[in-house]
């Protein structure tokens, strides 16, 4: 087993180790001892804002050997982290090691909107240009992928 592994975009705090498809759960046949169970390790990218060192990893087991999806709650919504997954039995950890693979813990909305929105200038009867100030980039909270507008009609008046 070659401990490939990929994050998915799901979920608000969580990461989501998984198999790629060249790298399957391990089949029965090939488990080499009694009580196959996976070992996985993660860590944020990001250095100790402290001491600027690596952060530790955290290990988990899980002792189900025909689960390939583990949910890791309560991490920091959209931060980096790597992760590896070791295949173990009761005779001891895997020969080969895997390779530490680099993701993303899940997105969720924004945590804040933007400020100052005003009308710049009106660009005809069914155009106008407006401004706001940037979001701070700590509280997209994903991926930006752009800003939803909406025009409220207010005693028959579009405002």
């Amino acid at each position: 087993m070659d401990g490939k592994r990929a994050f998915a975009k799901r979920g608000r705090g969580s990461i989501y180790p998984y198999h790629t498809p060249d790298a399957q759960k391990i089949p029965r046949r090939d488990w080499y001892g009694p009580n196959l169970r996976y070992v996985i390790d993660y860590k944020p990218v990001e250095p100790d804002s402290f001491t600027g060192e690596d952060q530790p990893a955290v290990r988990i087991t899980v002792d189900d050997p025909f689960v390939d999806t583990k949910v890791i709650k309560d991490v920091p919504t959209y931060k980096e982290y790597k992760a590896a997954v070791y295949a173990e039995n009761d005779v001891g950890m895997a020969v080969v090691g895997p390779e530490w693979s680099t993701g993303r813990s899940g997105e969720t909305a924004p945590s804040a909107a933007p400020k100052n929105f005003e009308l710049e200038s009106k660009d005809g009867p069914s155009a106008a240009t407006f401004r706001w100030d940037a979001i701070d980039a700590t509280t997209v909270n994903g991926e930006l992928k752009g800003y939803k507008t909406s025009q409220n009609s207010i005693f028959g008046f579009k405002a």
